[in-house]
């Protein structure tokens, strides 16, 4: 008995400190429901740590891109496939091919008169390296609901398997079909067709946007809603990562080193490390293209409002002699390239109205802001709605776990909708 009680004293000594371990991470005051966001957070915790424990039999590969698998694995294989109907909702659902790239449709089940609906294409985030529409279905779904028309979310091929500009060509090649074949194949106006996405999704929502706006062949679309978007990855010292890394540490949803073996995966397939150590020191351009380039002056931090440049993190930008000339002639094609990094491209005019949304507690923020910047100078309509409260992810996730603020997020969303398409 005594030996048992030592085994059992053991035991529940190290869920005790398992759990502490998991429930301790830095949460900055000011941001929303704390409790809740720190349950979160344990879970995403306790994966990792599992993974690690895996990694150990896989060390000879890189542990970003096994975590990444790791993670896909989650997605495609631990949650349940979307039902085509769900009890009391007014939406049925379907897998459909949409030139060759899959999608997930969400149409009324009883139309109403028989005028052609708009649609509004979601792409989902995850850094082009996870996610799926199955993942995101609890939020497509919702929309579609709310919004009571078509909703289509596009299931685009993820790196490293395929990386740049596989991502974004799928997401082109579905909108294009889906617009060509809208009125015939699913009673829907290809004049009234709007898109969006959140975190890398919002990237390719831009993208998109701005190649159908090339194409002279089909309309513009008729609205962009971009959710904490990705938009460049020459910066990665602006005030927003300054602000997370203040909060945050290493932790957190988009800590930078997370975002940056992201990045790294979704450009060329797998796992630079001179890339990765340089990026991280924010020394990845070079010298000569801080001094004279058009493009970095798209990331001035003078842009972001004062209050959100807080001498108690904030730095300046780093110094103009920095840099690594010949990392950046390697991939400087990649990071200036209007698919990868939407608020490269030089011209803007005659864009679909945006709705830009960013988040206090993200590293992204200021990445948003540059790019509504951006559109308004170019003339563009832009509504920007900023939740000082709220973390990158808050969307999605709050179809699991109800964030006050994630499912305001949903609502205003759906309410620009309504009022501009």
């Amino acid at each position: 008995m005594e030996a048992l009680g030592s085994v059992l004293f053991v035991l529940v000594a190290t869920l005790g400190l398992l759990a502490a371990y998991l429930l301790y991470e830095p949460v900055p005051d000011g941001i929303t429901e704390p409790t809740k966001y720190r349950s979160f957070r344990a879970i995403s915790r306790f994966m990792k740590l599992l993974i690690s424990i895996s990694h150990l039999a896989h060390r000879d590969e890189p542990f970003a891109s096994y975590y990444v698998k790791c993670l896909r694995y989650f997605f495609d294989k631990g949650a349940p496939k979307p039902p085509a109907e769900v009890e009391g909702s007014s939406i049925r659902s379907r897998v459909i091919d949409l030139g060759g790239v899959k999608a997930r449709l969400y149409e009324p089940i009883k139309r109403s008169g028989s005028d052609l609906m708009p649609a509004f294409i979601y792409i989902h985030g995850g850094g082009m390296c996870i996610g799926s529409a199955d993942a995101y279905d609890g939020l497509t779904r919702s929309l579609a609901e709310e919004l009571d028309t078509v909703v289509v979310s596009i299931d685009y091929r993820l790196a490293p398997e395929h990386p740049f500009p596989i991502g974004h060509e799928d997401c082109v090649a579905a909108t294009r079909y889906f617009m060509q074949h809208a009125e015939n194949d699913y009673h829907v106006d290809q004049r009234r067709i709007g898109v969006g996405g959140d975190s890398a999704g919002g990237h390719l929502s831009a993208s998109v946007a701005n190649d159908i706006h090339d194409d002279p062949s089909l309309p513009d679309l008729k609205l962009q809603v971009l959710i904490y978007p990705s938009m460049q990855k020459i910066d990665l010292n602006t005030p927003s990562y300054q602000k997370y890394t203040a909060d945050f540490g290493g932790s957190g949803i988009l800590p930078l080193h997370l975002g940056i073996s992201f990045s790294n995966l979704a450009s060329v397939g797998k796992i630079d490390q001179e890339f990765m150590k340089n990026a991280a020191k924010n020394n990845h351009t070079s010298s000569e293209f801080k001094k004279t380039s058009l493009e970095y002056k798209y990331v001035d931090h003078n842009q972001i409002p004062a209050e959100f440049r807080d001498p108690r993190y904030y730095k300046t930008r780093n110094d103009p002699q920095t840099g690594d000339a010949a990392l950046w002639e390697r991939i400087s094609h990649i990071l200036l390239d209007a698919r990868s990094a939407p608020l490269m491209r030089h011209d803007l005019t005659g864009v679909p109205p945006a709705y830009v949304i960013t988040c206090g507690f993200d590293s992204l923020r200021d990445d948003g802001i540059f790019y509504k910047n951006r559109l308004e100078e170019a003339g563009v309509a832009v509504t920007w709605s900023h939740y000082e409260g709220a973390f990158h992810g808050i969307l999605w996730l709050s179809n699991a776990v109800r964030f006050t603020l994630g499912e305001n997020m949903r609502k205003d969303i759906v309410a620009y909708f309504k009022e501009n398409i």
